[in-house]
């Protein structure tokens, strides 16, 4: 398609990936040694150059097409306002949830459904029903500013991330420990 743009160079540096990951497989195989001559690892280690090669040539082309991207901030608004009523569909049923509804998922659900069918605006159908608008004015109004503005929405992801590396940290640290190494020089072990 003519007007499509594509990805190449993060498409590249994922075919990079593919290529060097059996070779390091290879790699760690030949780390283990049978404490004898042992000659098994003279042709693998031959290409071991060519993992540093294509490692260094993949994060140059990462770096390039990182440099490369943009962001539409625009777009990315126009985007949003225009699918704001099913962006708020995940926020309101955490915030049922956490007013006390037994089953949140399913009620909005159930509203999703309708608003689709009666081409009405989400918020405006949730407010229709006595017990989501009870619902709606117990949620603390935080709450309410972000369904209202679902740009201010990023669930759990921050906590999610921090989770992600203090679990990365740990598994380091243990590594780092089991091999007598100290922890901040330890970091490739991640990889």
């Amino acid at each position: 398609m003519p007007h499509k743009i594509n990805p190449k160079n993060f498409e590249n540096v994922k075919s990079l990936w593919k290529t060097v990951m059996p070779r390091m497989a290879t790699l760690y195989m030949d780390q283990i040694s049978e404490h004898q001559r042992d000659l098994t690892n003279s042709a693998s280690t031959r290409f071991f150059n060519e993992l540093v090669a294509t490692t260094y040539y993949g994060i140059v082309r990462l770096k390039d097409a990182i440099d490369k991207t943009g962001i539409n901030t625009s777009k990315i608004d126009k985007n949003l306002k225009e699918s704001y009523e099913w962006v708020i569909a995940e926020p309101l049923y955490i915030a049922f949830a956490l007013a006390g509804h037994k089953d949140p998922y399913y009620k909005l659900r159930e509203f999703v459904l309708q608003a689709r069918e009666k081409r009405m605006d989400l918020l405006t159908l949730v407010r229709t029903d006595r017990e989501a608008r009870d619902l709606w004015d117990r949620l603390p109004d935080r709450q309410r500013e972000i369904i209202l503005d679902p740009s201010k929405y990023i669930g759990d992801a921050p906590q999610r991330t921090k989770l992600v590396c203090e679990d990365a940290e740990m598994r380091v640290e243990r590594l780092a420990a089991r091999l007598g190494r100290p922890p901040e020089t330890s970091a490739f072990l991640l990889t």
